[in-house]
């Protein structure tokens, strides 16, 4: 993958979601399945507003 960090995929998606569907606002949650290193997952929430035009 191109990403190294889940934060970084979560802000790509965002974008993607913000300029393709123009919603004004959105709450994106991502996470991963951790279970080789004894973990459940990992997740990682953001909050992004379209830019005001």
């Amino acid at each position: 993958s191109s990403f190294g960090l889940i934060e970084a995929l979560a802000e790509a998606c965002a974008k993607i979601v913000l300029e393709e569907f123009r919603v004004p606002w959105l709450r994106l949650k991502l996470s991963k399945p951790l279970h080789y290193l004894g973990m459940e997952s990992a997740s990682v929430v953001i909050e992004r507003e379209a830019d005001s035009e």
